[in-house]
């Protein structure tokens, strides 16, 4: 690497950087990170019942466990882990260009890397405690050791082509859409199927333990899934439709329609202009494509299992041929494209995390402890919600329904207490308020509380207080 292109390396990655740490320190837990938290801080020996029947495999968990366990405290610790995922990854994709047998030059890998550093769904989810930015991160290294193992297969290669590939099918269940896709790849690209066949039999059976256990459960949960979708989709069909996949790509685009529009026209420019890699571009298409297109087919024969975040790892292809197209132009251009790139994401980013009010649990704590008497019962009647986790003087916490009726009891003769909720939650809205108006002669205002939306996800918090009559 020249002089030249570490330092525009090192400035990308320093602005990324920078941009991620001001957006880490103003994120608060969402009930999901909270709840994937939960799990991860769970040992080692319940974290795999736990992940049996779900998309989501336990390396992840694993990993989680243990880097909560070494930095503290869990929210930020959480939050800093995904960042330090989309920074590898910032990074992983330039160095990668550095190889002999990299399948793009340093100019598209700082193109890229560039994009990335901008992209708003990449910022979100360097602050979001999931596997998704730690899936992108082991499928981009996946792909990246599958090239290099078909194009010459050493021994080193092939190595990492069975770690990483192992990582991937017990990260998340898009790994078998992944790995398929290699398969497939394989025919065209690599030279001696026998080691490639010897490899991947390797890879089987380091898998086949987990396969084995998890298969039952995982059934038993589709099956079951399957029919409580079926019997929603009377009402409001769970089912993607195409713009539930045109929107998947919208949401990389900064949200923007029209930026998708010139992008994908970019991008098709890029493959036309560079026909003579037709091998390169026909796998970043399929790595790009293919996950979408199946899951989206799943989703509507057999279970709706379709979520634009559990495909956030296509987002790499996507802006590497993007990268590719833009190079194709003259330096004019190219500049102005970047430009254009850049303000529509800095846009994009003011609109989702100024103009749109966060999650804040912090800010519901601090209002009820100063209207809080001592003498006063604070009950949340979710056991998943981060409000447990900021609030710590929580007197009443329900894990199930049959807690509501029982904790009720307990409260007959209390003069005042608060309710803490959810405002999208028609269970603590309308059944459990309804019930306790029923059973005790309180009355309830609403105090405090907000909504808000993120990358799709609503959620309002906020408090009932309860007085007595």
């Amino acid at each position: 690497m020249n002089r030249k292109t570490a330092i525009l390396l090192a400035v990308i990655v320093f602005c990324a950087i920078l941009a991620r740490i001001y957006f880490l320190a103003r994120a608060e837990l969402s009930t999901y990170e909270y709840n994937v938290i939960l799990l991860a801080a769970r040992t080692i020996t319940e974290i795999v019942p736990n992940t049996m029947a779900i998309a989501h495999h336990p390396f992840y968990y694993y990993v989680l466990h243990w880097w909560l366990f070494l930095v503290r405290p869990m929210d930020i610790s959480g939050k800093l882990f995904s960042m330090l995922c989309n920074t590898a990854l910032l990074v992983a994709i330039p160095l990668f260009s550095l190889h002999k047998k990299a399948v793009f030059n340093k100019e598209v890998a700082l193109l890229t890397a560039l994009i990335i550093a901008v992209s708003p769904s990449h910022i979100f989810y360097s602050h979001y405690v999931s596997l998704y930015g730690f899936f992108t991160l082991i499928a981009f290294l996946f792909n990246l050791s599958f090239l290099l193992f078909a194009e010459k297969e050493k021994l080193r290669y092939a190595v990492w082509y069975a770690v990483f590939t192992t990582i991937m099918l017990y990260t998340q269940i898009c790994g078998y859409i992944m790995f398929f896709i290699q398969a497939v790849s394989f025919a065209f690209i690599g030279k001696k199927v026998k080691k490639w066949a010897v490899v991947t039999s390797i890879i089987f059976a380091l898998y086949l333990p987990w396969h084995i256990l998890v298969f039952p459960a995982q059934m038993a949960s589709w099956q079951g899934g399957s029919a409580g979708m079926r019997a929603a989709v009377k009402h409001d069909p769970p089912v993607p439709t195409l713009q539930t996949l045109g929107q998947t790509f919208i949401d990389f685009s900064a949200g923007s329609p029209q930026l998708l529009f010139l992008l994908i026209w970019i991008m098709l420019y890029g493959m036309i202009k560079n026909r003579n890699e037709v091998r390169v571009n026909l796998f970043l298409t399929a790595w790009l494509l293919l996950p979408p297109f199946i899951l989206y087919l799943v989703s509507r024969n057999i279970d709706p299992v379709y979520k634009s975040k559990e495909l956030f790892f296509v987002s790499v292809p996507f802006f590497i041929l993007i990268a590719k197209g833009i190079t194709c132009f003259s330096r004019a251009i190219k500049i102005s494209i970047v430009a254009v790139t850049v303000l529509v994401s800095s846009l994009a980013l003011l609109d989702k995390f100024y103009l749109e009010p966060p999650e804040r649990w912090s800010e519901l704590v601090s209002k009820i402890k100063s209207i809080r008497l001592s003498s006063d019962i604070v009950i949340s009647f979710n056991s998943q919600e981060p409000f447990n986790y900021y609030y710590k003087d929580t007197h009443y916490v329900s894990y199930s329904i049959r807690d509501i009726e029982d904790i009720v009891s307990k409260i007959k003769n209390e003069d005042r207490f608060f309710v803490v909720v959810r405002a999208d939650d028609p269970v603590l809205n309308t059944q459990t308020i309804e019930y306790l108006k029923e059973k005790h002669p309180f009355l309830s205002e609403k105090q405090y509380g907000y909504a808000r939306s993120r990358y799709g996800e609503s959620c309002g918090v906020g408090y009932y207080l309860f007085r007595r009559n």
